[in-house]
């Protein structure tokens, strides 16, 4: 699988932030995740293939979401055999490897079969200051409602849109 990766560096999330007025809460599934804001970086604890927690970074505009090299081998993932050149990840020279992660884990929220590339984060970590196994990007989020809500440190997945039609 050939892929162009792009991992930003230690930049802020810009997800769709959003202002609860007039929820129907009887009808509305909510996942509550809890992260730690970290120098201005949303880190979350997930699990892949029922291994872990592991920390990663939530970035909306990564994409694919990434796995830290060492981690993907740790885990026994299937990489594909050649890398192909990534930008980011904090070296001027890393190749990724297109993989796919099983079984994610994020809080109460379960994804399955998500690619990701695997890609040396070593330096993305040390810059950071904390070990970090992952970013989930783009390809989780995408099509999903997600709310952000810093005073409580929670990330939160709507199941279905936050107003009806009629409240516009």
């Amino acid at each position: 699988m050939r892929m162009q990766t792009r991992i930003s560096h230690l930049s802020s999330c810009c997800l769709l932030v959003t202002v609860c007025f007039g929820q129907e809460k009887s009808k509305q599934q909510v996942v509550e995740v809890p992260f730690e804001f970290y120098r201005n970086e949303i880190i979350v604890q997930v699990k892949v293939n029922g291994k872990g927690p592991f920390n990663m970074l939530l970035d909306a505009g990564t994409d694919p979401s990434a796995i830290d090299l060492a981690t993907a081998r740790e885990l026994g993932l299937k990489l594909d055999s050649d890398g192909s050149r990534a930008s980011g990840g904090g070296t001027d020279v890393n190749l990724a490897y297109g993989t796919r992660l099983q079984l994610v884990e994020l809080g109460g929220l379960t994804v399955k079969n998500l690619e990701a590339a695997a890609i040396d984060l070593t330096k993305l970590s040390q810059r950071l200051g904390k070990p970090l196994h992952g970013v989930i990007g783009h390809r989780l989020l995408n099509g999903r409602i997600v709310q952000i809500d810093y005073p409580h440190q929670l990330v939160r997945f709507y199941s279905q849109p936050l107003f009806s039609k009629s409240a516009s």
